[in-house]
């Protein structure tokens, strides 16, 4: 498993929270689009979806 740099970590809690804007509390559909905006941030792809979600 590769270790998350700070500015990987930064990139994923900025897309996890921009994705839940306006979402109901609780609601976990927001990973698809929460993951694509970090990809795109990041670029790289040393993390998959299953990696951010945990």
């Amino acid at each position: 498993m590769a270790s998350w740099t700070h500015e990987e970590e930064l990139a994923l809690v900025t897309s996890v929270v921009d994705a839940m804007k306006g979402r109901p509390p609780g609601q976990t559909k927001y990973w698809p689009e929460a993951f694509a905006a970090y990809r795109l941030n990041v670029g790289n792809d040393r993390h998959n979806v299953n990696a951010c979600q945990h």
